[in-house]
């Protein structure tokens, strides 16, 4: 007898199972973290690349994060010698260990093109088998009674999160004080990756019904939900949001180059930005959620400008007039613009929440989120042109304030367009003509199950910022 999806009731509470996904999430948040400064130190250390193509190159490695639901929909649809989810995470895990281990092998040497095609064939592997995992993941969730409902997925976010907080100490101390080299740091996280197949052993999946739907007539139902007038106007607006050119490439090279940050100062901001968004998190969950949506959306976006604009002060080295030590303005700035981010993104994820419809919430959810992500691509991208446009480039910053301005004023775009979103009202409130409309949306006749995905859904690319 099998539970909803294919999942095997009771497989959740065995011990061998829970701590083989706790095992998996671990080694994704060491893959996440664990190649940041590495990957950054290779292209602009040893490969020597402007800061333009950095911007180029880590927009292209968050890529494949952008299409995540295509990921699902292909397990979903063709499963191999009958499983939906393990054959997935063991081809993604294996192929993410040979892309790291190869670059570990050739590095710098081979010059820029295989790196990156390795770059990107890491980023894809990595995403395809947590996608799986994901989906594996919601299965069981579906099955836990209420007495047992969120200790499984609180427990592979909290193995996550321990993997890349330690994994952003172990970067900046490796590499700074033990001299490890990029290779050293790409061989390792290609044996974790290898590791991470170990979990697959203790998994049990049970086979999928031969009667599954199509990939065909999963995404004929996308589309028709996403010709809904509030559906396709909230991700115009989620794209819009994200979408906005950033210099976050350039200000590492100006915290390298300028201001003489050790890489392992550099680890320490990366962990105060991850400890800054679980406490962004908090702060929206108890102080902010019941306000009204548009206006948390409006004061977000005003907050994200104020602080990214303080940059300047950097920049400028006006900081020092102020008596303001470089590295405790850039550690304070880090970790409230982190918090500021991801207050700035949680109405974003409950919005997403709330359009997704009974009978799809997880892939829709994933949809929009998707969305997001794809904006941070375009980001990344166009960060990239307008950095070669005003020639803030390697050792010449001159130009860097002008870069930091522009990014910041375009944060502001999206504030006329805040009416394009559904008035959805908060906790206090009864239901607007909105969310009524919205509850009316529904998946066409594919038989697509009710989901819990948005539940274990992440939105982090490989490529942290």
């Amino acid at each position: 007898m099998q539970g909803a999806d294919g999942a095997i009731p009771n497989a959740h509470t065995s011990v061998a199972f829970r701590w083989s996904l706790y095992w998996f999430y671990f080694t994704l948040g060491v893959n996440l973290a664990l190649p940041v400064l590495p990957t950054k130190t290779l292209l602009m250390d040893d490969l020597k690349v402007e800061p333009a193509t950095m911007a180029f190159t880590m927009s292209c490695m968050n890529l494949p994060w952008s299409v995540k639901p295509l990921y699902g929909f292909v397990s979903d649809s063709y499963p191999i010698r009958g499983r939906r989810r393990l054959p997935y995470v063991a081809f993604g895990l294996s192929i993410c260990a040979c892309a790291a281990l190869s670059l570990a092998k050739v590095g710098a040497a081979s010059g820029l093109l295989p790196v990156f095609l390795l770059l990107f064939l890491w980023s894809l592997a990595l995403v395809v088998a947590d996608a799986a995992c994901d989906s594996l993941l919601a299965d069981n969730v579906q099955l836990e009674t209420r007495s047992e409902l969120g200790t499984l997925q609180s427990g592979v976010w909290i193995a996550r999160s321990i993997g890349s907080l330690l994994a952003s100490i172990f970067a900046g101390v490796a590499m700074d004080y033990f001299k490890l080299s990029s290779s050293h740091m790409f061989a390792l996280s290609g044996c974790l990756s290898l590791s991470g197949l170990a979990s697959v052993i203790f998994i049990v999946e049970a086979r999928a019904p031969p009667d599954q739907c199509s990939i065909v007539a999963r995404l004929r139902d996308l589309l028709a939900f996403w010709s809904h007038e509030h559906i396709w106007k909230t991700c115009a607006f989620v794209f819009m949001f994200s979408a906005m050119p950033t210099s976050g490439d350039v200000i590492f090279y100006f915290m390298r180059q300028r201001l003489g940050f050790s890489l392992a100062f550099l680890g320490v901001l990366n962990v105060a930005g991850h400890a800054s968004y679980v406490i962004g998190s908090w702060v929206y969950r108890d102080y902010l959620r019941l306000m009204p949506f548009r206006s948390m959306l409006k004061r977000t976006i005003w907050a994200a400008f104020v602080v990214g604009i303080s940059t300047l002060l950097l920049v400028q080295r006006w900081n020092l007039v102020l008596h303001v030590p470089d590295w405790a303005f850039v550690l304070g700035d880090t970790a409230f613009v982190a918090a500021c981010s991801q207050i700035a993104f949680m109405p974003i994820a409950v919005l997403a929440a709330k359009v997704a419809p009974k009978g799809a919430e997880g892939t829709i959810y994933n949809s929009v989120i998707s969305v997001f992500n794809l904006g941070s691509v375009v980001s990344e991208f166009t960060g990239g042109l307008l950095t070669k446009a005003l020639g803030v480039r390697e050792g010449d910053f001159d130009n860097l304030w002008a870069l930091i301005v522009i990014c910041n004023l375009t944060t502001l775009l999206p504030v006329p367009l805040l009416s394009m979103l559904p008035d959805i009202g908060n906790a206090k409130d009864g239901a607007s003509d909105d969310e009524a409309s919205l509850s009316d949306v529904s998946v066409g006749g594919a038989g697509m199950e009710p989901s819990k995905r948005d539940n274990v859904t992440e939105m982090t690319p490989l490529f942290e910022k």
